[in-house]
């Protein structure tokens, strides 16, 4: 039996209790319809004054109860709502390198932006923040600001050099980063 369940029961058996000898006490001359009134009433007022009080604090708890269960929903809709946002993260790497390595560049820097932005749209989510704060998805986000940076360049200047293949090997390195952290947020 939950423990407000019990305190009514109580409530009530002390109401009724009092309410008898309280009546049963009255004396002859003080038996009036009025009086009766009265005293029903007044009984009446302090018991629902307190189941009200004990009412009160059910709904307390079951809120408190109901906040903690939608707490823990809303976390696991971000998770998996994270690691699909992560998995497209790996294929728009995908897309990037098959571009790099088919040498549409142009295409292949959007894709690049479109991972940046995307990893971007990341920064409030708690469980991503376990991996920003890692020293090495930094070194990873750094080279793909670097790598845009200079395939930028090279597109808007081609007598510049560009290094497809490191871009390749940093872009590979990131994609396992992500799906490490992918495998992480899946457990």
């Amino acid at each position: 039996m939950n423990w407000y369940r019990f305190f009514t029961y109580i409530i009530l058996l002390i109401s009724f209790t009092t309410l008898a000898w309280v009546l049963w006490a009255l004396k002859p001359a003080d038996r009036t319809l009025v009086n009766y009134v009265s005293i029903i009433g007044s009984i009446a007022s302090t018991a629902g004054l307190f189941l009200a009080y004990i009412q009160i604090l059910t709904i307390k708890e079951e809120t408190q109860k109901t906040r903690a269960r939608l707490d823990a929903s809303i976390h696991q809709v971000q998770r998996v709502l994270m690691t699909a946002d992560l998995d497209r993260s790996v294929k728009i790497i995908q897309d990037a390198q098959n571009y790099l390595n088919q040498e549409k560049l142009e295409i292949a820097y959007v894709r690049m932006k479109d991972l940046r932005s995307l990893l971007l749209s990341f920064k409030g989510n708690a469980d991503f923040q376990k991996l920003t704060n890692q020293s090495l998805f930094h070194h990873y986000f750094t080279d793909l600001q670097i790598d845009l940076d200079n395939l930028k360049i090279y597109l808007l200047d081609h007598s510049r050099k560009i290094n497809l293949p490191r871009i390749l090997q940093h872009l590979e390195a990131f994609e396992v980063q992500l799906i490490d952290f992918e495998n992480e947020l899946k457990r």
